[in-house]
Parts: structure tokens; C-alpha cells; sequence
């Protein structure tokens, strides 16, 4: 196995199954918090909401399991970069033409999840991974790790009242710590991601994490067009829809982010 990197959770190696001769990610959780059942929770829980999506543009979980007490997740080995660096490499902004190619796949496939009771809670631009397949770059949502899933029976498999996630990418009721958290959520990221994308810029700024949540919680977003003026005047009222700050006010469902945009 090689390393591939790693977190203050755990780390990531590329390896092989050698019975089929498929190279594969495993993901270990770090011993230290081996012993400790939310950490394992959450850990097990990023498995059990991939499975449950089964999308061409999620990240395919492939198999979990135990090793002298460190659980691990076995799955696809992506070649690529993630969103946020290939944003980077390009300058800082990305034409509408590769917005749309890149994001309604990931739009698409947050849609899906969300109609088998999967909220992701933590989108954002390093969690989309730019997979080269060939000639093809095939975008791959990753990370279900603070995700909330509703089983059949309505019970809600994650830790409420607590603000989870990227704060650069918090809807403004993930920023109060809402107990309640549904789709929309998600929505408002994948609106912060286009905006960042067709514009170049973050439509909300802070010097530390509390001016950002302020921000996020009381101001309103520029019109993309009055950041970058070469891009159509629709997409202002995208834009002010999808981060409208009361989520009733947002585009209800994925489907509908996506036409609209």
C-alpha cells in the first residue's frame, strides 16, 4: 500500500486487490479514535449513505470492515483532482460552458440522494472530485461523513442541534445550528459553488469564522453580474433564489436547481 494522504480522522492508501487485480482506496480510521462510538459512527455512517445513493457521480464504497479493531472503507481509486484545486489552476473562475458540465452531474446526483432520505451536509468544492477517466473528467461527489440519513422507520441517524460542515459553505440554518436540516441545505452550497465558478468570487467574506457566519446569516449576496459583468442578467435571479436566506424561498429540489440554472 501507499499513502495518499490523511486527516486528523484518518488516512487514505492507494492498494490493490490482488484476486482481481483492481486498485482500490482504502480509507483507516486513526487508532486514537478507534475507541470512541461517534467518531466510528460517523466513520461507518459515510459508507452506509454512498451505498445507499449508488450513483454514477458518487464515489463507489465497495466494502467496510474491521482490522485489529480500526475500521476501514474500501473504494474506487480516483485519478484527478478535486473541484476547489482545478478551480485554483484555472485562475479562480471557470467559463459557464464547464460550470454546467461539471456541477449538473453533482446536482444530479445530490438530487438522487435526497430522494433516498440522504442529506450530505458538507458540500463544497474539495469534496467534488474531478475523476480522469480517459479523456473523460467524470465528477464524483465524496465525504458522507456528517450526513444525515432518515431511515424507513423516520429515524434520523445523526447528531442534531449542532453546526456540522465547511462554514464557507453553511446555509444559513446549518450556521444556527437548526435541528432540522433538509435538502435545501445542500442547495444553497451547490449555489455557493456556482457563484464561486462563474464568477471567481465568494459571495461572502470574513476574517475569522464568526464574521464569515455573520455574514452568511445577515447580508445578501452581490449579483454575479455586478462581480463579473460578462456573464447573462439570469443569472442574478439564479442566484438570488438559490441563496435566498430563508430556505423557503430556494429552489425546493434538485431538479429544479438544475433546469433553472
Amino acid at each position: 500500500m501507499s499513502r495518499l494522504g490523511g486527516g486528523g480522522m484518518g488516512e487514505v492508501y492507494q492498494a490493490e486487490n490482488t484476486l482481481i487485480g483492481r486498485t482500490v482506496a482504502i480509507k483507516l480510521l486513526r487508532r486514537e479514535h478507534a475507541k470512541n462510538p461517534d467518531v466510528v459512527s460517523r466513520f461507518r455512517r459515510e459508507a452506509m449513505a454512498a451505498n445507499l445513493v449508488r450513483h454514477p457521480h458518487v464515489v463507489d464504497v465497495l466494502d467496510v470492515g474491521e482490522d485489529d479493531g480500526v475500521p476501514f472503507i474500501v473504494q474506487e481509486f480516483l485519478r484527478g483532482e478535486d473541484l476547489g484545486a482545478h478551480i485554483e489552476n484555472l485562475g479562480g473562475r471557470i467559463s459557464a460552458e464547464a460550470t454546467l458540465d461539471l456541477l449538473m452531474p453533482v446536482i444530479e446526483a445530490v438530487a438522487l440522494a435526497h430522494s433516498r432520505g440522504v442529506i450530505h451536509r458538507d458540500i463544497k468544492p474539495e469534496n467534488v472530485f474531478l475523476a480522469r477517466e480517459g479523456n473523460l473528467i467524470v465528477p464524483k461527489l465524496l465525504d458522507f461523513g456528517i450526513s444525515q440519513i432518515r431511515t424507513p422507520d423516520n429515524v434520523r441517524m445523526t447528531a442534531s442541534g449542532i453546526a456540522m460542515g465547511t462554514p464557507a459553505y453553511m446555509s444559513p440554518e446549518q450556521a444556527r445550528g437548526a435541528r432540522e436540516l433538509d435538502g435545501r441545505s445542500d442547495l444553497w452550497a451547490l449555489g455557493m459553488i456556482a457563484y464561486e465558478m462563474l464568477t471567481g468570487a465568494h459571495p461572502f467574506e470574513g476574517e475569522a469564522i464568526a464574521e464569515l457566519l455573520v455574514a452568511i446569516l445577515t447580508h445578501r449576496i452581490a449579483p454575479p453580474t455586478s462581480v463579473c459583468p460578462r456573464l447573462p442578467p439570469e443569472v442574478d435571479d439564479w442566484a438570488a433564489r438559490a441563496l435566498a436566506r430563508s430556505r423557503y424561498e430556494r429552489f425546493p429540489t434538485g431538479r429544479e436547481l438544475s433546469e433553472a440554472l
